[in-house]
């Protein structure tokens, strides 16, 4: 008759690196948006889609939209519509992270060349499934200049998927 022998079993979940792994991961948000002084500070959302060639690296693409207001009540959707280079440290479930980019921004119909900078933190709930906020400073017309628009910051918060 043989021994019986139990086995302990670890009930930790277990959290893969598929989201800090290479593939491609696409995220849906909301953003606060704070134009120049023309606009009052607006809500809007958006969508990204990114792909890691490593666990560190990615290229990327973003469409955001915000409804933006004039002084004098008039409104308007405007949006930013950029390429992005990612840059991500990952240290266990949590991800911090640098990008930089650069696209166009149409808001109350004047449209214009945009440079951007950021960093943000990404927490991964399961192997596919994660959350992530995010601050960008975006400089229309590369910065400097004469500019229709000022410099302006986001803050984007909201839902990452891997694939």
């Amino acid at each position: 008759m043989g021994t019986n022998t139990a086995v302990p079993m670890d009930n930790a979940p277990v959290i893969e690196e598929a989201l800090f792994g290479p593939g491609l991961e696409m995220s849906g948000y909301a953003l606060f948006l704070t134009p120049d002084a023309e606009y009052d500070d607006s809500w809007g959302g958006g969508i990204a889609l990114d792909y890691y060639f490593n666990t560190n690296f990615a290229l990327g693409a973003s469409a955001e939209w915000a409804d933006v207001e004039a002084p004098g009540g008039s409104s308007s959707v405007g949006g930013v519509y950029a390429a992005n280079a990612t840059y991500r440290f990952p240290i266990g479930m949590v991800a911090p992270y640098l990008l930089v980019g650069g696209g166009v921004q149409d808001f109350g119909g004047s449209t214009e060349i945009t440079a951007r900078g950021g960093a943000g933190l990404q927490v991964a709930l399961t192997s596919q499934f994660g959350l992530f906020g995010d601050w960008i400073y975006n400089f229309p017309g590369g910065g400097g200049g004469d500019d229709d628009f000022q410099d302006f910051q986001e803050v984007r918060f909201g839902l990452r998927f891997a694939f």
